[in-house]
């Protein structure tokens, strides 16, 4: 088998692979985060913190409560990248909260609360995920792909190498 026909087989492990490593990229490269409970009673505080933000800067907050923008407002990070605050839900804010915190173009993170109204028990935990609540295993699925082509694309290469003496 000539060197083109080799060529041609190997070009869709390494896009494959060029594609999953792309994939992570941007993934991998977040590293401001929130953190909250992940449920919290109405008329209990609900602590937030962030870290890894930048300096000193202006961080813009956005709550939603249900899929509607109930709030925004700003904090200002920490000369270590951090910040606090609370919010203490009302009746009205029962069910799905998420905070998502916005220090310009450097970085955005998000973390979802379950407020439990005062007759409300544990949350249920056999729903199914919304879009970008998967695992936080996703980057590393991506990894596995780029693995798993790689290795398509050198049996590829085995199978169609010349043999020798026939």
């Amino acid at each position: 088998m000539d060197a083109r026909r080799i060529r041609i087989l190997a070009a869709p492990a390494f896009v494959a692979v060029l594609l999953a490593l792309l994939w992570v990229g941007p993934a991998a490269a977040a590293d401001c985060a929130l953190s909250a409970p992940s449920t919290a009673k109405v008329g209990t505080p609900l602590a937030i913190g962030g870290t890894a933000f930048p300096a000193n800067a202006i961080v813009d907050i956005e709550l939603t409560v249900n899929g509607a923008t109930t709030d925004q407002f700003s904090v200002r990070s920490d000369a270590a990248g951090g910040f606090q605050f609370s919010l203490t839900p009302e009746a009205a804010d029962a069910g799905k909260t998420t905070v998502v915190a916005t220090a310009g173009s450097a970085c955005s993170a998000r973390v979802v609360s379950t407020v439990l109204g005062p007759n409300d028990g544990p949350p249920r935990t056999d729903r199914a995920l919304a879009p970008g609540e998967g695992p936080a295993g996703a980057p590393l699925n991506a990894w596995m792909l780029a693995l798993v082509a790689l290795i398509i694309g050198m049996i590829g290469l085995i199978a169609t190498r010349p043999t020798q003496g026939r």
